[in-house]
């Protein structure tokens, strides 16, 4: 399928890719895994979710069929790094344990 997207170029068939089961397995997990694991810093699973059907997209928009790495390992390690991004965005990252929120008076 990697290699017909890499033919073709075709945008419906990035969809099929993105329709299909592996693929939403693995964004759907990744995002419940994320969401779970920073439940506290007030991200949901529709931001990971979001985040990663975008980082994922732009994997199989760029990717070729001649690299080093399967399509698959490539997108698991764009979901990795988009959820680590998202939570440097935030203010927090893997080795600070709390994000500190303001209450909603301040924030206005």
């Amino acid at each position: 399928m990697s290699y017909r997207a890499q033919e073709r170029r075709e945008m419906n068939l990035a969809d099929e890719l993105l329709r299909f089961d592996p693929v939403r397995r693995l964004i759907y997990g990744a995002a419940y895994r994320w969401t779970n694991a920073y439940q506290d810093k007030r991200l949901t699973f529709e931001d990971f979710l979001s985040a990663f059907y975008e980082a994922v997209w732009r994997v199989i928009d760029a990717y070729t069929w001649a690299t080093d790495f399967y399509l698959y390992e490539t997108m698991s390690r764009a979901i990795q790094k988009r959820g680590l991004s998202i939570l440097r965005a935030t203010g927090t990252d893997k080795r600070r344990a709390f994000h500190e929120a303001l209450p909603l008076a301040d924030e206005i």
